[in-house]
């Protein structure tokens, strides 16, 4: 009777893992195949990030940081799939984007957003307002790009209530004016280094006392040779970086 007993616990025991085992299989499955029905019936030419193992995705997730480096990306309309993810800082270091459009730069997850790295793409245009969405983004790299024009219309109100580190070197910026840090107000870091078309736009009224908070101003590059003796009295900088010196 105990023997029989004995058996019979070992058989339900058995049944209930091997059971448990059987549902876990299924759950995953049933998961890829939910995952790749939505990537097939996707109409919106998403690009899904931070999935399970068994989900190809082109960006990583780790740590409130999104990695999407060196991936051939020409767009940014990114759908991270683990729900409770937050993302502080975004990396789109050498990909193929020519062009930042306003909402589709991680649509949804503009609100966390602290820091977004575009160095060493193609971009050749922003569009106005492109930034306006998110409102605690405080750092902006754009370094290594083919943008001729930076304007108060990309540097917006909005933006400039929370950014305070702003890095165009290396691109191929034309003109700048007395409008284009207007609302630059927060501004610390702000580099022009390598855009050696601005010379000669670089006077008083380009850095206004809307930059008063700047503490490291980058022109390095920039082809200087004169400029007015009163150029950075709006500024509380009192060495900023001109020449680049070859050792």
């Amino acid at each position: 009777m105990k023997f029989s007993l004995l058996l019979l616990s070992f058989y339900c025991a058995f049944n209930f893992v091997d059971s448990k085992i059987v549902d876990n299989s299924w759950v995953t499955v049933s998961r890829i195949t939910r995952f790749k029905k939505d990537v097939e019936n996707d109409n919106n030419d998403y690009i899904y990030a931070c999935g399970e193992e068994f989900m190809e995705t082109k960006c990583k997730c780790d740590k409130n940081i999104l990695d999407c480096n060196f991936n051939g990306l020409q767009n940014l309309n990114i759908h991270i799939i683990t729900e409770n993810f937050t993302v502080k800082f975004a990396k789109f270091n050498n990909n193929g984007i020519t062009i930042l459009k306003k909402k589709w730069i991680l649509p949804g997850r503009e609100y966390s957003i602290q820091k977004l790295d575009f160095s060493k793409n193609k971009i050749s245009m922003i569009e106005n307002g492109t930034f306006d969405e998110f409102k605690k983004l405080e750092e902006l790299i754009l370094i290594g790009n083919q943008l001729t024009n930076i304007n108060e219309n990309i540097l917006t109100e909005s933006l400039g209530k929370t950014l305070i580190h702003l890095d165009l070197k290396e691109n191929k910026l034309q003109e700048i004016n007395a409008k284009t840090f207007v609302n630059m107000k927060k501004l610390e870091y702000l580099s022009l280094s390598m855009n050696p078309s601005l010379m000669p736009y670089l006077n008083k009224n380009v850095f206004s006392t809307s930059l008063a908070n700047l503490k490291h101003l980058d022109l390095t590059w920039c082809n200087i040779s004169t400029l007015e003796d009163d150029i950075f009295e709006n500024l509380n900088i009192r060495y900023p970086m001109l020449f680049k010196t070859i050792d």
